[in-house]
């Protein structure tokens, strides 16, 4: 069902020249309500005009598509997120409901979020440029130029990177490696007002401030006259030694007369009115430098998704970590020195890795970013983290690990690489893949004061009546009852002797436990558990024991095999069993007995049968499970016709 127009406000975002602290200046700037365009504002950025205030944050609502995700930040007006399929669809949600009010699926390939004013949405797609109703998704025009990166509309004029004729990906490498057009169109139709060609690929969003439009691409960032196209300069930002084709540059923000961006050979911040460089953190390939920009695990034709975050005192950036790949971090650099106030990566837990996954976005003094971590095979990964940090030391003000969802067919992982869309007191979260799983999903993120569940209560105990070397210990999480949804559930973080073990789930019934198992050396151990659930409230508990290495009770002195079926003939079946001195709780059984047919499995008792007569020897192997030690007994059997 279709809203009216009158919902969607056809004046509702005219530029009236009001300005944010920490955002561009001197340009007609976007007003406070809403966020109608990829970097918040006209000079990207990334930061929001609302954040979520309360306690908590709590998923509102999943919209959950079969085929092909949601690869680009959603834009937001007048309570209607616009939101990209990597397909070509382009949907209008009511933010409140999750309501879909309509879909577009008539076009190409999209990589890159809409803009939105006047009551109209503006899409670049690798095609063509259009404009739609914002109320009812209806084309009212065309352009003749298409690329990668998210559109920006100044008063009556909308600014575009792409190629003339469309750019499909399937260019010849040698001639044309990507598109290098900008363009300044007339919001009316699409006519062209002028065109110019940058020195390397465009295949980010524009930035607009101080009558200069400013892209990056291919390592480069170049400005324009916003009025004439005219180009002013060209700053080389690859690092020695990178080819022109390996050169990646994010989306560039603009904010105060400074131009801020990322390339892989670091972090820096350019004069906006001569390119020349203001500070930059290059790339020394060691652990706590800002250098290499995380990839938007699209390659190249990605870095549209990319952007820093820039406020009065900080910029905030995502980088890759020097030493492993899978990671990556979120670092906080003083805005007029570029050096590091803090980074964050993430719940790292022991030897896991762990990863801020998308470009960061702030809001009222929150900074939002998506965080996963993992291990090897062995061990549970926890889930998908939304995280609002402390700007100003990076600290967890409030975290939802939920993200992927529980229990209405959105499990699995979320990979989210464009930076979340803040905006009224709701976080929106783009997701378009998943491990195998049907979970491209836009998730809807709101906060609140009080949850209808009860926050963990966990106690450890071990069901174990004595602790030796001998054999794993078990210990156990009790979780007291509580009710719980299906959308909850319940995590445990082990810790033995202060070094994390393992995470474990626990269960979703009303007194639920999650268990380990672990060999310990002789001495006092102390094993504590830590259970958080969706919202990260957390309860903690510990059990410390000693452990001997007195095993001569629990040791298994030997076995010997019993034949009790008395003078057996041909035909018969002849029952043995086995004798256990000591513990056989661990024990495995490995019979043999040659020219005869087994009946059953191997077991603590068999039985064979002999179709002839004659002395046969009956051989068995007993194996500890715990330890790997054998014991073997023999005997023989006379068979009578």
């Amino acid at each position: 069902m279709l809203k009216s127009a009158a919902l969607l406000g056809a004046g509702g975002l005219a530029f009236d020249g009001v300005s944010r602290v920490g955002q561009a200046d001197d340009s007609a700037a976007l007003p406070d309500s809403g966020w109608p365009v990829f970097g918040s504002d006209l000079g990207n950025s990334g930061v929001g005009p609302a954040g979520i205030s309360a306690t908590y944050m709590d998923r509102s609502w999943l919209k959950r598509v079969d085929g092909g995700g949601f690869l680009a930040s959603p834009v937001v007006a007048n309570g209607v997120a616009y939101a990209t399929r990597g397909g070509g669809s382009l949907l209008a949600i009511e933010v409140e409901t999750g309501d879909v009010l309509w879909e577009n699926d008539r076009y190409s390939l999209c990589y890159a979020s809409p803009a939105v004013a006047d009551g109209t949405v503006y899409l670049t797609t690798v095609e063509q440029t259009v404009a739609l109703d914002a109320a009812t998704g209806e084309p009212k025009w065309s352009a003749d130029i298409g690329g990668l990166g998210s559109p920006t509309v100044v008063e009556d004029t909308l600014y575009v990177t792409g190629e003339p004729g469309g750019w499909a990906g399937e260019n010849d490498y040698a001639d044309n490696w990507g598109p290098q057009t900008v363009a300044a169109l007339s919001i009316a139709d699409g006519s062209e007002q002028w065109t110019a060609t940058a020195d390397g690929m465009v295949d980010t969003s524009p930035a607009v401030a101080d009558g200069s439009l400013v892209v990056g691409g291919e390592g480069l960032v170049t400005a324009f006259d916003a009025e004439t196209g005219e180009k002013q300069w060209t700053a080389d930002r690859r690092g020695e030694g990178v080819e022109p084709e390996d050169g990646i540059t994010t989306t560039v923000s603009v904010v105060d007369g400074t131009v801020y961006g990322q390339t892989a050979a670091g972090v820096f911040a350019l004069d906006a009115a001569t390119g020349e460089t203001v500070w930059t953190r290059e790339d020394t390939r060691e652990p706590g430098t800002a250098g290499t920009t995380i990839s938007a695990g699209l390659g190249w034709d990605g870095a549209g998704l990319e952007r820093v975050a820039v406020t009065e005192d900080s910029v905030f950036a995502t980088v890759e970590d020097a030493e492993d790949d899978r990671s990556a971090s979120l670092y906080a650099l003083d805005r007029e020195t570029g050096e590091t106030n803090w980074t964050f990566s993430g719940s790292r837990l022991g030897d896991q890795y762990s990863s801020v996954k998308n470009c960061p976005t702030v809001a009222d003094g929150l900074v939002y970013v998506v965080g996963k971590s993992g291990s090897g095979e062995d061990a549970m990964p926890n889930p998908e983290t939304v995280y609002a940090l402390d700007a100003a030391d990076g600290s967890i003000a409030k975290a939802y690990h939920g993200l992927n969802g529980v229990g209405d067919g959105s499990e699995g992982n979320a990979e989210v690489e464009a930076p979340v869309t803040v905006v009224d007191g709701t976080v929106l979260v783009a997701s378009y893949i998943a491990n195998g799983l049907a979970s491209f999903f836009l998730s809807c993120l709101e906060g609140t004061d009080d949850l209808e569940l009860s926050a963990p209560d966990v106690s450890v105990v071990s069901p174990d009546d004595t602790y030796t070397t001998c054999s794993k210990i078990e210990f156990q999480a009790k979780l007291a009852e509580r009710e719980l949804s299906e959308r909850d559930k319940t995590l445990v973080r082990w810790f033995v002797d202060g070094d994390y073990a393992v995470t474990t789930f626990a269960e979703f019934d009303a007194v639920g436990s999650g268990s380990i198992a672990v060999g310990l050396e002789p001495g006092q151990h102390t094993v504590k558990a830590i259970a958080y659930d969706w919202w990260d409230r957390r309860d903690t508990d510990s059990m410390t024991i000693t452990v001997s290495a007195d095993c001569e009770e629990d040791e298994t002195a030997g076995v010997g095999i019993e034949v009790e079926t008395e003078d057996p003939t041909v035909g018969e079946t002849v029952r043995f069993e086995a004798t256990v001195d000591g513990d056989d709780a661990d024990l495995q059984y490995d019979w043999e007995s040659a020219c005869a047919d087994q009946v059953g499995a191997d077991g603590e008792v068999v039985r064979f049968v002999w179709n002839d007569p004659g002395e046969y020897a009956v051989s068995l192997t007993a194996t500890d499970t715990e330890t790997d030690d054998e014991y073997t007994a023999s005997t023989t059997v006379q068979v009578d016709e």
